[in-house]
């Protein structure tokens, strides 16, 4: 009975949202580690350009799908609506950064034009990403004990990226928000109802 009532409530898919979020995560790592790489090796970043790009892309894609998971929790679980809004604008920030990307990968628009569109689009999704975190406090439920932690990584990753030079420190700290989302969204189990 109690698996019945997991799989039709879509626990399943929050963990599943979970995970992919820590995989996010790890693909963030994965092509800041490649573009690190090739600065202190002295390489040229032109070979690792499609790299960096495929991690960037598939770490949006799946964030996307992160972020409908997350949107979905709040609403059904705990009717939560102020940010929804703002989700779904992240959710179209993300969409057109992994355009951006895909388009750069298979040469529709011309190499290294992303290098001007996506640090504009960084900054605002930053933005966005303050706002939305200052209205996720409001939430009455503490997420497992994970909402004040996640929000203030939130707040602290998008201070770095709508500095732009300190963009690189705010993809690390973005990194541990996306652990913290995933934690989240996985004890989404055993966490009641509030509806």
């Amino acid at each position: 009975m109690n698996t019945e009532k997991a799989v039709s409530t879509g626990v399943n898919q929050f963990i599943l949202a979970g995970w992919l979020s820590i995989l996010q995560a790890a693909f963030i790592f994965l092509g800041d580690g490649v573009e690190l790489y090739s600065k202190i090796m002295s390489l040229s970043i032109t070979g690792y350009i499609q790299m960096i790009l495929g991690f960037h892309v598939v770490g949006k894609l799946v964030g996307i799908y992160v972020l409908f998971m997350f949107r979905r929790l709040l609403i059904e679980r705990h009717n939560f609506y102020m940010v929804d809004k703002l989700i779904l604008v992240l959710i179209f920030c993300y969409a057109t950064s992994a355009l951006i990307g895909t388009a750069e990968l298979v040469h529709i628009i011309p190499q290294y034009s992303f290098m001007t569109a996506l640090p504009i689009l960084f900054s605002l999704t930053s933005l966005i990403s303050i706002v939305y975190a200052f209205r996720l406090l409001k939430l009455e439920g503490n997420l497992s004990g994970l909402l004040k932690p996640y929000v203030y990584t939130m707040i602290a990753s998008g201070v770095c990226g709508v500095t732009i030079v300190l963009g690189q420190f705010g993809s690390i700290i973005s990194m541990v928000s996306l652990i913290l989302l995933g934690m989240i969204l996985i004890r989404a189990e055993s966490e009641p109802e509030y509806l």
